[in-house]
């Protein structure tokens, strides 16, 4: 039974993305205790893959997204995850990256909380489409659609492509951009 929920998933997810092309793949271990422990693994899609900067300096591979017409993060969880700490993640991101706490942000925190506690094997997406100024968080069949534009997409996708919280989104962010 679970063979096929897993099945199920990575079909919805396949084509939900099938206009974009995965350029990079990783996971994420966050420690605790100095204990890493697995949390997710994450994959990278864009429409314009040939336009995806590979290069780790400032945030080179960042800026490349910002006039790709789609963009999409996925995240298949590893374990359970209260969806108070997935936002606690983005404050820290956030902050890391000088992001203010704008009403679009403050949008994005509700949206994942709404989405509620991640189980493992739980998908959720980010995906960004620019022509319609939407920015989808979903999780399963669950999902929330969040007016934005450009800078607020960027802000989003910096929380993995920009300076880097902790030891293990730096990790992911090699494995994101390099492939």
């Amino acid at each position: 039974m679970k063979k096929l929920l897993a099945i199920t998933i990575l079909l919805t997810s396949t084509f939900a993305l099938a206009d974009m092309t995965v350029v990079g793949s990783g996971s994420r271990y966050k420690s605790f205790f100095w204990i890493p422990v697995h949390v997710y693994d994450a994959k990278l899609s864009v429409s314009d893959p040939a336009a995806f900067v590979r290069d780790m300096a400032d945030t080179k591979a960042l800026d490349s997204l910002a006039s790709m017409k789609q963009k999409s993060l996925e995240l298949t969880f590893a374990r359970y995850v209260e969806a108070e700490k997935v936002v606690s993640g983005f404050a820290e991101a956030l902050t890391a990256n000088n992001i203010a706490d704008s009403d679009n942000m403050k949008a994005l925190k509700k949206a994942v909380l709404d989405l509620g506690a991640i189980n493992t094997d739980d998908v959720m997406t980010f995906k960004a489409d620019l022509d319609t100024g939407v920015l989808t968080v979903s999780k399963g069949s669950e999902s929330t659609e969040l007016k934005g534009d450009s800078a607020f997409f960027q802000n989003v996708f910096a929380m993995w492509l920009g300076v880097t919280a902790d030891d293990g989104l730096a990790d992911l962010k090699k494995q994101l951009i390099g492939g």
